[in-house]
């Protein structure tokens, strides 16, 4: 499926990115899991995905994001995590982005904030700044106790998918639009979607 650019798992039960996807899905440069009851993501989990341009990771349970975790793909130029439980990021984790154009960090316990290219929200030096914030650690140990179980790994994974496009920030809009997470709601194209339901 070399002409897959783009796989959307949503209402999953998979506690972190499935492992083979890469294998399956060799050139995505788009990856989103919402709702999926991701609570782990690491630097390996996204390595092999050397041409990922955007990840949209939003309400999940994800805790931490490692300051390492984009070492591996310095093209990124999209990023969500909004809605989830996040209580301690990595300082330099932004470091490798270069190109970065959007980062959503909204409804999060150590932090509520967005950055958007086109001025809307802080400035990324501003971003940089909170996300270097020694109180971010301070508040991970008081919200460690709280953390929930982690569910069974669920196979049976939800796979929205569009193949062969031609613009990546117009089918963002069209897969991952929603109503509780609002960063796609404006100017959503028409493009079809082939949805399987596992």
């Amino acid at each position: 499926d070399d002409d897959v650019k783009a796989v959307a798992i949503i209402d999953s039960k998979a506690p972190s990115i499935p492992p083979n996807l890469h294998l399956t899905y060799k050139f995505l440069t788009i990856l989103c899991m919402r709702k999926s009851n991701l609570t782990k993501i690491s630097r390996d989990d996204l390595k092999m995905f050397e041409n990922l341009k955007e990840l949209w990771l939003p309400n999940n349970n994800l805790h931490e994001l490692p300051g390492d975790l984009f070492e591996d793909n310095p093209s990124i130029e999209r990023i969500s995590f909004s809605s989830n439980k996040l209580v301690l990021i990595g300082d330099e984790i932004l470091k490798p982005l270069k190109n970065l154009k959007s980062a959503n960090f909204r409804k999060n316990l150590c932090i509520n904030a967005v950055f958007e290219e086109d001025g809307k929200g802080i400035s990324l030096d501003e971003l940089k700044s909170l996300l270097r914030v020694k109180k971010v650690a301070k508040r991970a140990d008081n919200f460690k106790a709280k953390v929930i179980q982690k569910p069974k790994f669920d196979e049976k994974v939800g796979l929205n998918i569009l193949s062969s496009f031609k613009n990546d920030k117009i089918l963002a809009r069209k897969l991952f639009n929603t109503q509780d997470d609002s960063e796609f709601t404006e100017n959503s194209s028409n493009d079809s979607i082939i949805t399987q339901d596992g």
